[in-house]
């Protein structure tokens, strides 16, 4: 797929990927929120486009990502998945009105 941003990546919609196909630079890093377990990509993602604008997409392929019955996405609990999704959805709306 060809990564794109869109307004609510926050809400675990990814159209990006996993992290490994970011590249910047790294001068005053963001850092990963350590409190989210299934978001911390997207969530990782919202906060760049707040600091950073937009990204630059490179529509060549640069890296291959694939899907596996082990990845967190399979194993972790729907429970756990719609608590998070929630605190992530308020922690980005709240601050919006």
């Amino acid at each position: 797929m060809i990564p794109k941003y869109h307004d609510r990546i926050y809400a675990g919609i990814n159209t990006i990927s996993c992290p490994s196909v970011l590249t910047f630079r790294n001068e005053n890093p963001l850092l990963l929120d350590e409190s989210l377990n299934w978001l911390v990509d997207v969530e990782y993602y919202k906060r760049l486009y707040n600091r950073y604008g937009l990204p630059f997409i490179i529509e060549d392929i640069c890296t291959v990502n694939r899907e596996s019955e082990i990845s967190l996405t399979n194993m972790i609990k729907i429970s756990e998945k719609q608590e998070e999704t929630l605190r992530v959805i308020k922690m980005y709306e709240n601050t919006q009105n």
